[in-house]
């Protein structure tokens, strides 16, 4: 949940907030979509869907194939970052997972310095540039993605944007591609135009992707209008979402604001970690590919 404390802002924190975002100087918004990473994957910063699933048929290296039978992924808003034993715990989920899927990316030279020490095949969907550092959606995994591309939807009174980061990967074995989505939803909003307009560029994706999907992210699903705007979505591109046993997932007013939704796929296990490192607790899911 972007820039929101764990309480509701009062006008004045509001709007100081909105001043030190909006700072000239301070924070640059890339005219744009893009893309920031590390390995020479194929990019495309509008997501046009025939061309993505074009890429997604490409025959992908032996080593970069995930394992149909059993992979993992954690998805999580960090926070950017701001609180002690971010590292330490995104370490230990990383140790454990496939994919990380992470919200409110901020990538620091600890953040890039994680990654790479980590041998992740990374990428960024870039939201805006904050102090001359990158903010926004991250996902990194074990394997070479076969292709990703960024998406944002601007936020309709920070007039900042929120981006989507789409990743596709090789299932060993599997003719067809998983296809991963690392959404951070719109926030500040006084109807839900902006709230449908992110999902919508979304499905156009998926309609298009025969393959397993994962949809994860923290969908700022803070009152029962967008909940049900979700679950609407997810009916319509045939989505499940997984269940937690003991749901420790944050909430805002009420309402889980992290999800993680699929397709094609069969979830194994999944808990939630509770962490101080975050205003947000991580989800870490386990999968197969359905037969």
């Amino acid at each position: 949940m972007s820039s929101a404390p764990s309480q509701p802002l009062r006008p004045a924190s509001l709007i100081v907030l909105i001043i030190l975002l909006l700072a000239p100087g301070c924070t640059d918004v890339p005219d744009q979509p893009a893309v920031a990473g590390n390995r020479a994957t194929p990019q495309l910063n509008h997501c046009p869907a025939t061309t993505f699933q074009q890429l997604n048929q490409a025959p992908p290296a032996p080593m970069a194939q995930l394992d149909p039978a059993s992979f993992q992924i954690v998805t999580w808003n960090i926070y950017k970052g701001l609180k002690k034993n971010w590292q330490a715990d995104l370490q230990r989920y990383a140790d454990q997972s496939d994919i990380l899927i992470l919200q409110e990316g901020y990538l620091s030279p600890a953040m890039h310095q994680f990654l790479e020490e980590n041998l992740y095949y990374w990428h960024m969907a870039n939201a805006f540039r904050f102090r001359n550092t990158i903010c926004g959606v991250i996902t990194a995994s074990k394997v070479s993605p076969l292709a990703q591309c960024a998406m944002r939807q601007q936020e309709p009174l920070l007039r900042l944007p929120k981006t989507t980061m789409v990743t596709s990967y090789a299932l060993a074995g599997h003719g067809e591609s998983l296809l991963v989505i690392n959404l951070h939803m719109v926030n500040f909003t006084l109807g839900q135009r902006a709230f449908r307009s992110q999902l919508a560029a979304v499905g156009s994706l998926m309609v298009d992707h025969e393959g397993p999907v994962i949809l994860a992210g923290d969908l700022n699903t803070w009152n029962s209008k967008r909940l049900a705007i979700i679950h609407q979505f997810s009916q319509r591109h045939d989505l499940q979402e997984v269940e937690f046993a003991r749901d420790q997932r944050s909430t805002r007013f009420g309402q889980i604001l992290d999800h993680v939704w699929y397709r094609g796929l069969v979830p194994s296990g999944a808990h939630i970690e509770d962490v101080s490192s975050s205003d947000h607790n991580p989800c870490l899911v386990t999968f197969r590919v359905a037969q």
